[in-house]
């Protein structure tokens, strides 16, 4: 005859037979797991959203500002043609007033300066950038905008233009601009 022995303390007790069910804890590990995944997909469904939303704004509102950013380069390369001092100031931004004054634009107009202005046609922007504040802190709660083109003269001359501008109380207005002179 053989004496069964009890288990001893050193040895882990019998595990389920086949066909047994699992324990109520492997199914509470399992659901986590499952609750844990599922919301690992939503959260990554909804960053990635964000994202797309992001760009498409971004798209958008670029394309719906070039057509008012153009026309306040626009308008200041009118007035300078046109020798008008005062409705060239006026475009500026009231943060660039610190460093643009009439008397410079008044300087510009000036002997060989002239010539950029002379015989202005249009200004195209192929290329804008239109940079929102993700936060907003004093100062730092800005919208600007930098804007690369070209200007056209009636002689046919296509110089480039660089401008940053600012939208300030709804309106785009200059911070900075420069037009290379034609070779």
């Amino acid at each position: 005859m053989s004496e069964q022995l009890p288990p001893s303390a050193n040895q882990d007790p019998p595990g389920p037979q086949a066909g047994s069910t699992p324990t109520t804890q492997t199914r509470k590990k399992r659901r986590w797991g499952k609750v844990i995944i599922s919301i690992s997909i939503i959260l990554t469904v909804f960053c990635c959203s964000i994202l797309v939303w992001g760009a498409l704004k971004s798209a958008i509102d670029t394309r719906l500002q070039k057509p008012p950013v153009e026309a306040v380069i626009d308008q200041f390369m009118q007035a300078m043609k046109n020798k008008n001092v005062d409705e060239a100031y006026a475009v500026f931004a009231q943060e660039a007033h610190a460093s643009v004054k009439p008397a410079d634009l008044e300087k510009s107009l000036s002997g060989s300066g002239y010539a950029v202005y002379n015989g202005y046609e249009s200004t195209t922007i192929p290329d804008l950038s239109i940079n929102e504040p993700i936060f907003a802190f004093g100062s730092l709660n800005r919208t600007t905008a930098s804007a690369n083109g070209y200007v056209s003269y009636g002689d046919g001359t296509v110089t480039s233009v660089e401008a940053t501008l600012l939208l300030e109380e709804g309106e785009w207005k200059l911070m900075h601009i420069f037009i290379s002179i034609a070779p």
